[in-house]
């Protein structure tokens, strides 16, 4: 039996990430970036009430280095279901629920 995920053409999966830049489906994107299985948006702040978190089951907020609890907190305040977690926790997950045909939505903060 063949337990491959289907992923269907197109779809923004996750291929490489790091110093500042990420490969979803074909194209790098730099940080802060927006990914969803098939749009990309550059250069985006999230904040509550975005309809770009509306569009989303779950969120999952990611940054090369750890959050400091401000953003932590500020991140939690938003009215959707937010996981937040380091870059390389945030790509495979974003990965596994694509696959498993999620409305997934992965934002990567641009951090100083």
């Amino acid at each position: 039996m063949d337990v491959t995920p289907r992923i269907e053409p197109g779809q923004n999966i996750i291929k490489s990430y790091g110093n500042g830049r990420i490969t979803a489906g074909q194209q790098t994107y730099k940080y802060p970036v927006f990914i969803t299985p098939d749009q990309v948006w550059e250069n985006v702040t999230l904040e509550k009430g975005s309809n770009l978190l509306q569009s989303c089951d779950i969120i999952i907020i990611a940054g090369e280095k750890p959050f400091d609890a401000e953003d932590f907190m500020a991140f939690q305040s938003f009215d959707t279901n937010v996981e937040i977690m380091t870059l390389d926790a945030a790509a495979r997950t974003f990965n596994a629920l694509l696959a498993e045909g999620r409305r997934v939505g992965l934002y990567i903060v641009k951090q100083k």
